[in-house]
């Protein structure tokens, strides 16, 4: 009864019981965790490093107000408009398009 358990348990670690099997980029947070950022559903992006560096990552999330529209999702810069970057916030746990820091 225990070694079938064991066997079902491996597979799903490996595979992710599914869910990771079409992932087409990984991404990782400041704490070095890995995550898939673009998967099948998703129009492939164009592989992208540009200049600049992200803002620094919140430590706390500050509250929300009012509507807007929320921020474009990426897997790394190519993905993102004009001088943006892809860049991890801690408040939508993953990856999005940011203005570069300007200073410091």
């Amino acid at each position: 009864m225990m070694r079938p358990l064991l066997l079902l348990l491996l597979v799903v670690t490996l595979y992710g019981g599914g869910c990771h099997a079409t992932c087409r980029y990984w991404c990782k947070t400041p704490e070095n965790q890995t995550y898939c950022c673009e998967d099948e559903r998703e129009i492939p992006s164009k592989v992208g490093l540009k200049p600049g560096k992200c803002p620094p990552v919140r430590p706390v999330c500050p509250p929300t107000r009012g509507f807007f529209e929320p921020p474009k999702t990426c897997s790394n810069d190519g993905s993102c408009y004009g001088a943006d970057k892809c860049c991890f916030d801690r408040c939508l746990g993953e990856h999005v398009c940011k203005p570069i820091q300007t200073r410091g």
